[in-house]
């Protein structure tokens, strides 16, 4: 009752902060065209609206902490959140790609962001993406919960593969998940959702883990950040 009370009241919060906070507009421009994303291909985009700006300062909080130029990785990047602030961030030796598979939201990106010079696009799946060099960070937006727990599996196995010693990948999950998909969810599907989440869970396990709290999102979420060292 207590954590459903919580959510609730969190989810007023996070409403009345976007009428009156500006730093929201973006968002809010940003949500019709999420809804219809969430709606023509939801497995594929697996949230209704686009995370917050809170939930983009905090997935990407650790980025900067070194002079040398960077390497990094966007996957499901969606409009353009957590791009924005990565780039704000960047150096002008500096390697931001941004890999999207929804085409409608490659479109967006590409305009958003083609004056960027160190900012690439790329609408193409992570799995069949093979750079020639390896990543300081990795920020996932890709929704896990939407997917089966096979190709989560190999996703993640992918960040292993891509991710330099030393280096960080972060992501996000929904609160409260879990508990509402064991109500409302198949036998068959809650036992696919619960393989899902062990996989997540075991390849966080193989890591240093630093986990936050974004009750300003719509659901609020955990940002996890996952070191190598």
């Amino acid at each position: 009752m207590k954590k459903r009370y919580i959510f609730f009241s969190s989810i007023v919060a996070f409403i009345i902060i976007v009428v009156v906070n500006p730093k929201l507009r973006t968002f809010l421009s940003q949500s019709g065209t999420f809804v219809l994303g969430f709606v023509s291909s939801p497995k594929s985009v697996g949230a209704i609206l686009p995370s917050s700006p809170y939930l983009a300062e905090k997935i990407t909080k650790n980025i900067r902490k070194s002079d040398k130029p960077l390497k990094i990785l966007e996957v499901g990047a969606g409009t353009g959140v957590f791009t924005t602030l990565i780039g704000a961030k960047l150096k002008p030796d500096d390697i931001l790609d941004v890999i999207e598979l929804n085409s409608n939201f490659c479109d967006i990106l590409k305009r958003s962001f083609e004056e960027e010079r160190n900012i690439k696009v790329h609408c193409v799946s992570i799995m069949d993406w093979n750079p020639e060099y390896q990543y300081d960070f990795i920020i996932s937006g890709l929704p896990f919960n939407a997917f089966n727990p096979e190709l989560v599996r190999n996703i993640l196995d992918k960040y292993q593969e891509l991710i330099k010693p030393g280096g960080m990948i972060s992501y996000f999950e929904y609160m409260f998940l879990a508990n509402i998909k064991r109500i409302v969810l198949s036998e068959k599907e809650k036992a696919e959702s619960e393989g899902t989440l062990l996989n997540v869970t075991e390849f966080r396990n193989k890591f240093k883990v630093q986990r936050d709290r974004v009750w300003l999102n719509m659901p609020p979420a955990y940002v996890y950040h996952l070191s190598t060292v």
